[in-house]
């Protein structure tokens, strides 16, 4: 940009900016290394931040100059009243003046809602890469509700209108959304206007104290049934007894009976997400590592959901017999990450897991690839494994209510080798897998 416009970074006006050939700027910027792009950045910022307080003080201006203009109305008018009442004259009674219409804030307000979007996550920038995803879902989503409209023009109506889309939107699984789907995306919106408030972009916050409205007893029953749950000992063998892992017939045949049991990704990713409760974010980019005797499956790079997320699980004996650990430390020296994906691994394995449940007939909104998860807490609970360390395994937070509350949260979420050998001590699974084991 400096070499287009003659000038440094530092020297840069926003006025600069007029009439530039954005084609050129983008493929310049798409050259600079990170460095030159954080400090740009950071300085267009600082120069929108000062072009908007200009704005602001223009704004406030003509504010004032509305406000002057009511009261000399109103104050005319109350003279022509009390003047009409002094003659005896049969006078109407006295009639407010109209209210002059609310500013909107300073002149930001004017500006379509979307595009403060940028700026809000620029404000915000410890929001992990998942939660990024989700609020723009949440956006997305809005602005098919209410447009574009000016971010001063959208009202308390708006955000109830939002709020009813998101409870009568289907899923995309079938039914409706489920209630926490439903309260996260409302406060991602509301976190957005709630920034705006604060900012004094707005003058007031019209997401302040809207909530999804309230379900009826059919749906509180739909919601109850189809509330996400962990496998069953039943679903379990369903899914390790079906071709994948007991024979299939090609490598484009999975699911066909067979005789080939093809040991790649595919086979190990669903038992690594049943022995380890990662999330399916957190697998792809996972590492096998050593310490004093564990064998440990580190999460500690590719959990970004909270600072508790962050941490390593024990490999659990049932997923080393399965040939796991060969097959992991060969796809590390070809240079590979465990579970290879395209750009957004997650939504591949998601969609793909969640495709083969529904192939083998496990198709109940009630469980998804997440229920793994809540399967290896309850594995784990079930062979008498202390709450506190199937807590710190999971990288949860301790739950209201019982006596690890506060735990993890004071001596940090990390199991230790003794710890871990712990687990791996006392693990029992709830169903035989022998057939899966060749070591």
């Amino acid at each position: 940009m400096a070499q287009v416009l003659g000038k440094e970074i530092h020297e840069l006006q926003a006025s600069d900016l007029v009439g530039c050939d954005r084609a050129r700027f983008k493929a310049d910027l798409d050259k600079l290394n990170q460095l030159d792009l954080k400090d740009l950045m950071l300085h267009l910022s600082e120069l929108t931040v000062q072009k908007q307080e200009e704005v602001a003080e223009e704004a406030e201006g003509v504010s004032l100059l509305r406000e002057l203009v009511s009261h000399f109305k109103q104050a005319k008018l109350q003279g022509f009243l009390e003047g009409a009442r002094s003659t005896g004259g049969n006078s109407a009674p006295p009639v407010a003046p109209p209210e002059s219409p609310k500013p909107m804030g300073d002149a930001r307000g004017l500006k379509p809602w979307p595009e403060f979007i940028e700026p809000f996550f620029l404000d915000n920038p410890g929001l992990a890469e998942t939660t990024l995803v989700s609020h723009r879902q949440a956006f997305r989503e809005l602005e098919k509700v209410i447009g574009a409209k000016a971010i001063g023009e959208v009202n308390g109506d708006d955000i109830v209108q939002f709020a009813d889309y998101l409870r009568d939107r289907p899923s995309g699984r079938g039914g409706k959304l489920a209630r926490t789907a439903i309260e996260k995306l409302l406060q991602h919106v509301k976190s957005l206007f709630g920034w705006a408030y604060n900012r004094k972009i707005i003058r007031e916050d019209p997401a302040k104290g809207v909530q999804p409205r309230k379900m009826n007893i059919e749906e509180r029953n739909s919601a109850e049934e189809n509330a996400k749950r962990s496998f069953t000992n039943a679903e379990i063998r369903k899914i390790f007894d079906c071709p994948l892992y007991a024979g299939c017939k090609a490598p484009t045949q999975r699911l066909d009976t067979g005789n080939q049991i093809i040991r790649d990704a595919r086979y190990y990713f669903l038992l690594t997400a049943f022995l380890t409760g990662a999330r399916v974010s957190e697998l792809p980019e996972a590492r096998i590592v050593e310490e004093e005797g564990v064998t440990w499956i580190d999460l500690t790079d590719t959990a970004t959901k909270t600072w508790r997320s962050k941490r390593r699980v024990p490999l659990l004996t049932p997923l080393k017999r399965t040939g796991f650990v060969t097959w992991a430390r060969a796809r590390e020296t070809a240079g590979f990450p465990m579970f290879q994906g395209t750009k957004d691994c997650r939504a591949d394995w998601s969609q793909a897991g969640n495709r083969l449940l529904n192939d083998i007939g496990i198709d109940h909104p009630s469980v998804t690839l997440h229920s793994f998860r809540h399967t290896f807490r309850q594995m784990l609970t079930g062979s008498g494994i202390d709450l506190i360390l199937v807590q710190r395994a999971l990288g949860h937070k301790a739950s209201s209510g019982n006596r690890a509350i506060g735990i993890t949260d004071v001596y940090g979420p990390g199991l230790s080798p003794a710890e871990g050998k712990l687990i791996i001590d006392n693990f029992k699974l709830p169903v035989p897998l022998d057939h899966l084991f060749i070591e």
